[in-house]
């Protein structure tokens, strides 16, 4: 799921931190983190399958327990 950040529904954003041209979302209720591209204005999960769980790994690979911060 990616698109337009106009069209994009949060859930549940609990913190949310930024690098150069991109802000990154814990986005608790998805369970992944997500990211937004500034200049394209594009918002789309970079981290975390989905499903409520504990595992480390990269992309959806990952898993996560309502992530609620971000460094």
């Amino acid at each position: 799921m990616s698109g337009n950040a106009g069209d994009m529904p949060l859930n549940a954003p609990w913190d949310v931190t930024g690098a150069v041209d991109r802000l990154y979302l814990a986005m608790a209720g998805w369970q992944q983190v997500w990211e937004f591209d500034l200049g394209k204005r594009v918002l789309r999960p970079v981290a975390g399958s989905g499903r409520m769980s504990l595992n480390d790994g990269i992309g959806n690979g990952a898993s996560f327990a309502q992530p609620a911060a971000l460094v």
